[in-house]
């Protein structure tokens, strides 16, 4: 079964953060690369949804990161263990040595954690 994969307002903020950076730099290529790595990802990710590594649990709410194929930038993604078909969402971008936050599962789902 295949998930529908989402992008959260907080992915698509990071992700116009580093196309701005990287277009101020004049690096056209890897604005492409990163583009064509994005559209990888949603399709990897809606077809296995555990292809990254997990970051953090919160009672069924997994937190992953994955590590795009070609540039050096990485995705948080969550989603819904006890919910098979429910949406996958994309929610942060990075480059590989940018400073992280602390991981939130739920604050993306909006989801009480619920106890297994």
């Amino acid at each position: 079964m295949t998930r529908r994969v989402r992008l959260h307002g907080d992915f698509l903020a990071d992700f116009e953060r580093q196309i701005a950076w990287l277009e101020r730099r004049g690096e056209l290529a890897w604005i492409e690369g990163l583009e064509g790595d994005v559209i990888r990802a949603l399709d990897l990710l809606s077809a296995y949804p555990a292809a990254g590594v997990l970051q953090h649990r919160e009672g069924a709410i997994a937190l992953r990161r994955l590590v795009l194929s070609s540039t050096p930038y990485l995705a948080w993604y969550v989603y819904d263990d006890d919910r098979p078909a429910g949406d996958l969402w994309l929610v942060r971008l990075f480059h590989s040595r940018q400073l992280r936050p602390a991981p939130a599962p739920s604050r993306w789902l909006g989801r009480r954690v619920t106890k297994k």
